[in-house]
C-alpha cells in the first residue's frame, strides 16, 4: 500500500479578526436561521456583512441587509455585522 507524504504541506491559519467584543444586541435577528438561499438582517442601522466560514476565509461581502447564500455549501458560517451601532459577529447555518 502506498501511502502518500504530507511532508511538504503548509497549513496557513487566519482567524477571523474584529474590533469588537460585544455581544451581538438581542434586536439584531437573522432570519430565517438555518437559511436554504436567502436571509434577511433584521435590526436598525445594518450597513454591511461579511460571512466567514470556520476557517476563517471570507465567503460572502455586501451591503444592505440580504444575504444570498446560495453559491455557499451546507454548514456553519460566521457573519460579521457592521450596523451604526458597532460591529458584531453572529452564527449562521447553512442548509
Amino acid at each position: 500500500v502506498n501511502v502518500p507524504s504530507f511532508s511538504n504541506i503548509n497549513i496557513v491559519w487566519t482567524p477571523v479578526t474584529t474590533e469588537t467584543t460585544e455581544e451581538t444586541p438581542e434586536y439584531i435577528v437573522i432570519h430565517p436561521n438555518p437559511v436554504s438561499s436567502m436571509a434577511s438582517i433584521l435590526g436598525d442601522g445594518i450597513k454591511s456583512f461579511e460571512v466567514y466560514n470556520l476557517e476563517g476565509i471570507l465567503k460572502i461581502k455586501a451591503k444592505g441587509n440580504e444575504i444570498d447564500m446560495s453559491a455557499v455549501k451546507p454548514g456553519i458560517y460566521l457573519l460579521k455585522i457592521v450596523a451604526d451601532s458597532g460591529t458584531y459577529m453572529k452564527k449562521i447555518i447553512k442548509i
